[in-house]
């Protein structure tokens, strides 16, 4: 598999993780000061484009997805319990992780996955 990069900031910076012609592709969007572990300026979205294979869950897509960005990995998992840490709060299509869609739910229907640096008081 070949991975194909091109990234975009807000008004043009767009990184492309393609997996070939597999469909659908996830449109992740890292704000802010998130977007630092990702080639980001600190300002605006990132944007990170991802071919989802069928039988990615949540957790699995986000796995790969994280894997080329140490900083952005670190952030995403707990060392201890390797499960998702608490340090970005993520959307799954404008809503929280954990109230409609769970780390272990299909991929399925996922379009956009957004990231923020949880802070005092959530999202």
């Amino acid at each position: 598999m070949q991975r194909n990069e091109t990234l975009r900031q807000d008004s043009g910076q767009v990184i492309q993780q393609g997996r070939g012609d597999l469909a659908p592709t996830i449109r992740a969007e890292v704000m802010y000061l998130a977007n630092l572990m990702v080639g980001g300026d600190g300002n605006g979205n990132v944007v990170i484009e991802e071919t989802a294979s069928p039988e990615d869950t949540i957790e699995t897509f986000l796995r790969r997805l994280s894997a080329p960005y140490p900083k952005f990995k670190a952030a995403m998992w707990d060392r201890k319990t390797r499960g998702l840490s608490e340090h970005l709060a993520i959307t799954i299509n404008g809503i929280p992780l954990g109230l409609r869609h769970l780390p272990d739910s299909p991929i399925t229907g996922v379009h956009t996955i957004g990231f923020v640096y949880a802070t005092c008081g959530g999202i």
